[in-house]
């Protein structure tokens, strides 16, 4: 078991503890590792492919094309264009909203979509 430390700017670390810092608790390091969690998933980054065949693979490919056709111009053409699809675009974030999808489902199509 790796022990992680604060530091007296309430920083965790991993390493050897230096004079004044303390192990960080059991929270502190579940806390850390889900904001961990959270930033590389925000940062996943698919092809168009990879998102559509999670889209085909969730049953979710119909309801997504029909709302990016009742969405705006620039939409249309993002969604048709597009050479990535980002896990924080605002788009992708608006669109699972819209679908009733919470962010947890969002993550799920996302880390589906990295693997196929």
């Amino acid at each position: 078991m790796v022990i992680m430390w604060i530091n007296s700017a309430n920083q965790l670390y991993i390493g050897d503890c230096a004079p004044g810092d303390r192990a960080a608790t059991e929270q502190e390091v579940t806390d850390w590792n889900a904001a961990r969690e959270r930033a590389r998933i925000d940062a996943l980054s698919v092809t168009p492919w990879q998102f559509r065949k999670a889209l085909n693979a969730t049953g979710l490919r119909a309801a997504a094309d029909a709302a990016v056709a009742a969405s705006s111009q620039d939409v249309k053409d993002g969604y048709a264009v597009a050479t990535e699809v980002r896990r924080s675009d605002p788009m992708i974030i608006s669109m699972g909203g819209g679908l009733g999808k919470t962010s947890d489902e969002i993550d799920a199509l996302f880390l589906l979509a990295a693997t196929l």
